[in-house]
């Protein structure tokens, strides 16, 4: 067994282990994008007409001369008197429409149930029976022109008709209706959201997880992600062959429409920014998956990645990246150094250790200047010789549809609201040829700049090595990479070629380089996924009360013992910090802590000051039971141990007070006070106390934090401290019922200039 098949046991290991355990796995509640469109028609009503009535009308516009495209449906009056038998679906959701629902504040928790039970659990058979109708029809579109007579083209009608209409309501939130309103073009993304809000509404803050089934539109992505901070984005592909092969349920007339739809960017050399955008999401995706699994329709490889992410996103830095997310991720950040105006792709040449030889990205040759520098302000000018070609200066033609261009940016400049109009040479020369010749640009691409890379740095074989690009290669880097025998290539975004069945694919198979969809965490989330929250031998340490050093020095000194963290229960820690002045200061823990398990002669703790100096701590209101032992050692943490004059056992308790004294003559003190929850507590106070004739603090806030070493804090304003004065002194009083184990809990603020 080679070490990658050992790395890849023992990560699956961690993995099931890990989701097994403690009832991590919890089932997702699915949002589906087609349940989400058909809300849209089951609940509109316009002119005392109901829904199902303006589904029809809808239905009879596209089918007329009104209609650009001519559309036509099979069997049309038998198709709407089968429709006609779900009227009770558009009745019963007519009644409870979420476009009246800005918020579920204020619905009771029974309308909050109806509502959950409507478009949660019913919409997936509503909608299931509306696509079984769907489905026994075809429909038509028959595009016109005065010029010429196009053939028409079979469409999927059940596809055909949601993309229509969600492109519509991404439009003008109305499912009918194609005009741009720009403050409704995050409409389908903000009823999503509404969705997600009635789920957790539901569920009344136990913990869920949601599914959504799917999302077409990068804008919708990048809203979700802006509203929710633990949202991913997954892209699941296949290899061209394969997902042709499951879409046999379409004839091969019926594929090619529905692809002149789903990639209409790629295919049709246009692209509308609100429509539905299937190639954009996939580039933005967070973690792609291959579902290349057929055996049995089990789906286990796929199953195992996503398994695998699930985990990583319930515990961050569990798991390494693979060696190939490693490369693909250096590529992906390689992409961001391109100075294109249109794509960023990047590359990486590696051996077949995984070993980087070499980076790339699309740009211009050394010493030219990116096309993102190159204005058409600056060409008009003329004055600005080092950034632009011979050619784009002397070409008569060209110079005069730049200048052309120039005048007519001169008339909208305020349009660019301050930025240059930077251009294309490639776009304005193919414009003139009416071309589409790739040779024009200035550009190395990507493969071909990371291979180029190595022959200018003094060259190094890469036979049998592997070539990592965010997009697959084109026709031209195919051939540099079979020539230079690159033995796999590992993609995420495929190009709209026929490199890899024309290039790649020749002769006898042992020759041609291996072609993988990239399966893996790229871009924030590989950085969110495998990084840990706190490091992975302090997490453990904590979980399992083991300290190795500790446990090797209790093994030659047996008498030590320290408690594990289920072993004790504090059931009221109160901690106060007192400003007697600037300089002198004082804090005070009243403990009530319960054995849950073992026995102890005395408890260890540690005290982190960041000011001048401390001065001891020393109990407090004691009877005798308990005796302290203050560290000598003046380097924070500093640590004292607090004895029991008899020994503590299971569910007896244990409370003391202890005052500490410090001092901070040099004003280093940072401007917090924090408790790290590193044992079971059932309350927890925070006090933070200043006198009244000399405040010293200013905006004083309540800070949490998700680890023990405060860096990873909730970005959720929190103000629920109290503040009173009483006894001439300012009490800011922090209370937390059952706070969260490894959490920081904090009480934070500024210094203010003033005298001791």
């Amino acid at each position: 067994m080679g070490d990658a098949d050992v790395k890849e046991r023992k990560t699956f290991e961690i993995v099931k282990e890990y989701i097994a355990a403690d009832d991590r796995w919890v089932p997702f509640v699915v949002i589906e994008g087609s349940c989400v469109i058909l809300s849209y028609i089951f609940e509109f009503q316009e002119d005392g007409k109901n829904g199902f009535e303006c589904f029809v009308d809808y239905l009879k516009y596209l089918q007329s001369e009104k209609n650009v495209n001519c559309f036509k449906i099979d069997n049309f009056n038998e198709f709407v008197q089968e429709i006609h038998g779900l009227c009770y679906i558009f009745e019963e959701v007519g009644k409870m429409p979420l476009n009246s629902v800005t918020e579920w504040d204020q619905f009771s928790y029974e309308e909050i149930c109806a509502y959950y039970e409507l478009y949660v659990e019913k919409m997936v058979e509503y909608k299931n029976r509306i696509k079984r109708i769907f489905l026994k029809y075809s429909c038509y579109e028959e595009k016109k022109s005065k010029l010429q007579d196009f053939p028409p083209v079979k469409y999927h009608l059940y596809t055909y008709l949601l993309q229509k209409i969600a492109n519509n309501i991404r439009a003008s939130g109305n499912p009918y209706d194609s005009s741009l309103c720009q403050g409704k073009i995050l409409n389908f993304a903000k009823r999503i959201q509404i969705v997600i809000e009635l789920i957790k509404k539901y569920n009344c803050g136990k913990k869920i997880r949601i599914c959504i089934d799917a999302i077409r539109n990068a804008n919708e992505s990048n809203y979700l992600k802006d509203v929710y901070r633990s949202y991913y984005l997954i892209s699941i592909s296949v290899d061209e062959k394969m997902r042709q092969s499951r879409l046999g349920a379409l004839d091969q007339e019926e594929q090619k429409s529905l692809d002149s739809v789903e990639y209409e960017s790629k295919l049709n050399g246009g692209e509308v920014f609100y429509h539905q955008n299937i190639a954009n999401c996939f580039e933005m995706a967070d973690i792609h998956l291959v579902n290349m699994d057929e055996k049995n329709n089990r789906r286990l490889a796929l199953t195992r990645q996503l398994i695998k992410y699930i985990v990583l996103m319930i515990h961050p830095g569990l798991i390494l990246p693979s060696d190939v997310e490693r490369c693909m991720q250096l590529a992906y950040n390689a992409k961001y150094n391109s100075g294109c105006l249109s794509r960023q792709v990047g590359a990486v040449v590696t051996g077949s250790d995984y070993a980087v030889k070499s980076v790339g990205w699309n740009d211009v040759p050394n010493k030219q200047l990116e096309c993102i520098y190159r204005d058409i302000s600056g060409y008009c000018k003329g004055n600005q010789e080092e950034c632009f070609s011979e050619f784009e200066f002397e070409d008569g033609i060209f110079k005069h549809t730049i200048e052309y261009i120039g005048r007519k940016m001169e008339q909208e400049r305020v349009k660019l609201h301050g930025r240059k109009l930077s251009y294309c040479f490639k776009d304005i020369y193919n414009g003139l040829k009416n071309d589409k010749n790739q040779v024009y640009t200035r550009a190395l691409h990507a493969e071909e700049n990371a291979f180029l890379q190595i022959s200018k740095y003094g060259g190094q074989g890469i036979k049998g090595g592997y070539l990592f690009c965010t997009a697959s290669p084109c026709e031209l880097c195919s051939k540099k990479a079979f020539q230079l025998g690159i033995r796999k290539i590992y993609y995420i975004d495929p190009y709209p070629g026929i490199a890899q069945k024309h290039i790649l694919s020749f002769g006898k198979k042992m020759y041609n380089p291996d072609i993988h969809l990239f399966s893996g965490a790229i871009g924030e989330a590989y950085v969110r996924l495998y990084r840990p929250i706190i490091a992975p031998k302090d997490e453990l340490e904590l979980v399992s009360g083991i300290n190795f050093k500790e446990e090797v020095r209790k093994s030659v000194n047996p008498v030590l013992k320290q408690p594990l963290t289920k072993d004790l229960l504090y059931h009221n820690m109160e901690v106060t910090l007192e400003f007697k002045n600037r300089e002198d200061i004082q804090s005070v823990r009243t403990v009530d802590i319960e054995v849950v398990n073992g026995e102890y002669s005395g408890i260890d703790r540690t005290l982190t000051w960041t000011g001048s100096s401390y001065d001891k701590s020393e109990l407090i209101d004691n009877d005798n039971k308990y005796f302290l032992v203050d560290s000598k050692d003046q380097m924070s943490p500093y640590h004292y141990r607090i004895n029991f004059n008899k020994t503590i056992s299971r569910n007896e308790h244990i409370s003391y007070k202890v005052k500490s004294c410090v001092k901070d003559e040099s004003h280093l003190m940072h401007a917090y006070f924090a408790q790290m929850i590193k044992y079971p507590t059932k309350k927890l106070v925070l006090t933070v106390i200043i006198p009244e004739n000399n405040p010293l603090l200013e905006n004083i806030r309540y800070v949490r934090y998700a680890d023990l070493k405060m860096e990873c804090e909730f970005l959720d304003e929190l103000n629920n401290f109290q503040e009173e004065r009483k006894d001439n002194k300012i009490v800011y009083c922090l209370e937390i019922d059952n706070p969260n184990l490894f959490y920081t809990y904090s009480l934070e603020w500024d210094f203010m200039n003033v005298k001791s």
